[in-house]
């Protein structure tokens, strides 16, 4: 990754590593289930969601990092600083973000890394963003749970993965936060 992200940070782009926290992420596996307390079959969506262990779900083990440059920095320049922008739960694109990634780059004159965390953005398949998936498991929540008032389909991965295994939400976090270390301390050794 170093190398790669050396040459990253020189222009605008992309950059992929394969995450090597893995071993942190829940052993929880949905295949694993007994077949008389699994989920309902024909539920819709419920298979984008129980497909395989966390630890298996390949998006969220690929991390794709994109880089804005301030105007005016020519290509193959290395800057001397970078910032890394987070983005919100759930979030599923960087669309709302470029704008003030440029603004960022522009008056900080810093390159500006967007960093997704676990199980968001391009890091979770692209079924549990579908909302015509997702409107299945969200009206299934709303019939298993007799006290729930409101399921939404942007919530709907989110609330039956933390259903099945509470410890999914921290394990997640950590493991971004170590992706994110793996990062900020490749950074660093540039001026090492």
């Amino acid at each position: 990754m170093l190398n790669d992200l050396r040459s990253f940070i020189a222009t605008e782009g992309e950059v992929g590593w394969e995450s090597s926290h893995v071993d942190v992420l829940s052993p929880y596996d949905p295949a694993s289930v007994p077949r008389g307390t699994a989920l309902p079959a024909a539920a819709e969506g419920f298979a984008a969601l129980a497909a395989a262990s966390d630890r298996f779900v390949r998006e969220n083990l690929r991390v794709i990092c994109r880089i804005t440059r301030p105007a005016g920095e020519p290509a193959g320049k290395a800057l001397g600083r970078a910032c890394v922008m987070l983005h919100g739960l759930n979030e599923r694109g960087w669309d709302k973000y470029r704008g003030w990634a440029k603004a960022l780059a522009d008056k900080a004159r810093c390159a500006v890394i967007l960093f997704p965390i676990a199980f968001h953005m391009e890091r979770s398949p692209a079924s549990w963003g579908n909302f015509g998936i997702m409107r299945g498991v969200s009206k299934d929540r709303l019939s298993r749970y007799p006290g729930l008032k409101q399921s939404s389909m942007a919530n709907a991965a989110m609330s039956e993965r933390l259903d099945e295994a509470p410890d999914r939400f921290f394990r997640s976090g950590l493991m971004a936060a170590l992706d994110l270390g793996d990062l900020v301390a490749a950074l660093r050794s540039f001026h090492e």
